[in-house]
Protein backbone atom coordinates (compact mmCIF):
# COMPACT_ATOMS: atom_id res chain seq x y z
CA UNK A 1 0.00 0.00 0.00
CA UNK A 2 1.03 3.45 -0.92
CA UNK A 3 1.35 6.18 1.66
CA UNK A 4 -1.43 8.29 2.09
CA UNK A 5 0.09 11.04 5.04
CA UNK A 6 3.46 12.26 5.19
CA UNK A 7 2.62 13.61 8.56
CA UNK A 8 0.64 12.75 11.68
CA UNK A 9 0.41 14.46 15.39
CA UNK A 10 -1.88 13.18 18.05
CA UNK A 11 -2.32 13.75 22.23
CA UNK A 12 -2.76 10.94 24.66
CA UNK A 13 -4.13 10.70 27.94
CA UNK A 14 -3.43 7.42 30.27
CA UNK A 15 -4.85 6.51 33.43
CA UNK A 16 -3.02 4.33 35.62
CA UNK A 17 -5.30 2.48 37.63
CA UNK A 18 -2.30 0.31 39.32
CA UNK A 19 1.31 1.69 39.88
CA UNK A 20 3.35 -1.00 41.18
CA UNK A 21 6.98 -1.39 41.53
CA UNK A 22 7.26 -3.06 38.14
CA UNK A 23 3.97 -3.57 36.25
CA UNK A 24 1.34 -0.90 35.45
CA UNK A 25 -1.91 -1.05 33.82
CA UNK A 26 -4.44 1.32 32.93
CA UNK A 27 -7.02 2.86 30.26
CA UNK A 28 -5.95 4.94 27.19
CA UNK A 29 -7.49 7.27 25.32
CA UNK A 30 -6.73 10.16 22.72
CA UNK A 31 -6.66 11.96 19.41
CA UNK A 32 -4.66 10.68 16.03
CA UNK A 33 -4.64 12.24 13.26
CA UNK A 34 -3.01 11.43 9.57
CA UNK A 35 -2.91 14.48 7.20
CA UNK A 36 -3.95 13.82 3.53
CA UNK A 37 -1.65 13.36 0.76
CA UNK A 38 -1.91 13.36 -2.91
CA UNK A 39 -6.00 14.35 -2.91
CA UNK A 40 -6.82 11.57 0.21
CA UNK A 41 -8.14 13.21 3.38
CA UNK A 42 -6.85 13.38 6.20
CA UNK A 43 -8.13 10.64 8.82
CA UNK A 44 -8.50 11.33 12.81
CA UNK A 45 -8.43 8.41 15.35
CA UNK A 46 -10.30 8.34 18.95
CA UNK A 47 -8.66 5.41 20.19
CA UNK A 48 -10.23 3.49 23.62
CA UNK A 49 -7.62 1.00 24.79
CA UNK A 50 -5.83 -0.82 27.41
CA UNK A 51 -2.75 0.12 29.04
CA UNK A 52 -0.27 -1.57 30.61
CA UNK A 53 3.76 -1.09 31.24
CA UNK A 54 6.12 -3.13 32.81
CA UNK A 55 9.56 -1.30 34.28
CA UNK A 56 12.85 -3.11 32.32
CA UNK A 57 14.14 -0.82 35.16
CA UNK A 58 14.17 2.34 36.89
CA UNK A 59 14.97 4.28 33.58
CA UNK A 60 13.34 1.95 31.28
CA UNK A 61 9.69 0.62 30.57
CA UNK A 62 8.24 -1.12 27.73
CA UNK A 63 4.36 -1.41 26.91
CA UNK A 64 1.78 -1.85 24.59
CA UNK A 65 -2.32 -0.40 24.03
CA UNK A 66 -4.61 -2.08 22.72
CA UNK A 67 -8.27 -1.38 21.94
CA UNK A 68 -10.70 0.16 19.32
CA UNK A 69 -9.71 3.07 17.20
CA UNK A 70 -13.16 4.98 16.81
CA UNK A 71 -13.36 6.64 13.61
CA UNK A 72 -15.68 6.41 10.15
CA UNK A 73 -13.36 3.53 9.20
CA UNK A 74 -12.40 2.30 12.69
CA UNK A 75 -10.70 -0.71 13.86
CA UNK A 76 -8.36 -2.72 15.96
CA UNK A 77 -5.69 -0.21 17.66
CA UNK A 78 -1.68 -1.07 18.93
CA UNK A 79 0.87 0.82 20.40
CA UNK A 80 3.58 -0.94 21.24
CA UNK A 81 6.10 1.66 23.18
CA UNK A 82 9.37 2.25 24.66
CA UNK A 83 9.60 4.62 27.21
CA UNK A 84 12.81 6.43 29.07
CA UNK A 85 12.30 8.55 32.33
CA UNK A 86 13.82 11.89 32.11
CA UNK A 87 12.34 12.45 36.06
CA UNK A 88 9.78 11.27 37.94
CA UNK A 89 7.00 13.48 36.07
CA UNK A 90 8.77 13.97 33.01
CA UNK A 91 9.55 10.62 30.06
CA UNK A 92 10.09 10.15 26.13
CA UNK A 93 9.08 7.56 24.30
CA UNK A 94 9.16 6.34 21.65
CA UNK A 95 6.17 3.80 19.61
CA UNK A 96 4.64 2.23 16.59
CA UNK A 97 0.76 2.97 16.29
CA UNK A 98 -1.50 0.96 14.29
CA UNK A 99 -5.18 0.63 13.16
CA UNK A 100 -6.23 -1.74 11.50
CA UNK A 101 -8.90 -0.79 9.12
CA UNK A 102 -10.89 -2.19 6.07
CA UNK A 103 -8.22 -3.00 3.29
CA UNK A 104 -4.82 -2.27 5.21
CA UNK A 105 -3.59 -0.27 8.44
CA UNK A 106 -3.02 3.28 9.44
CA UNK A 107 0.16 3.11 11.33
CA UNK A 108 2.97 5.58 12.26
CA UNK A 109 6.26 5.72 14.00
CA UNK A 110 6.54 8.22 16.88
CA UNK A 111 8.06 9.77 19.65
CA UNK A 112 6.75 12.26 21.86
CA UNK A 113 6.88 13.40 25.75
CA UNK A 114 5.32 12.08 28.68
CA UNK A 115 3.79 14.06 31.63
CA UNK A 116 2.81 12.62 34.83
CA UNK A 117 0.44 14.52 36.87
Amino acid sequence: MKAQSSFSFGLDVNYMLNSGEEFSYGIATGYQNYSGKNGIPSVDFIPLALAGRYAVSEQVSIGADLGYAMSSNGGFYYRPMVVYNLSETMKLNASYSGVSVTGGTVSNVGAGIMFNF
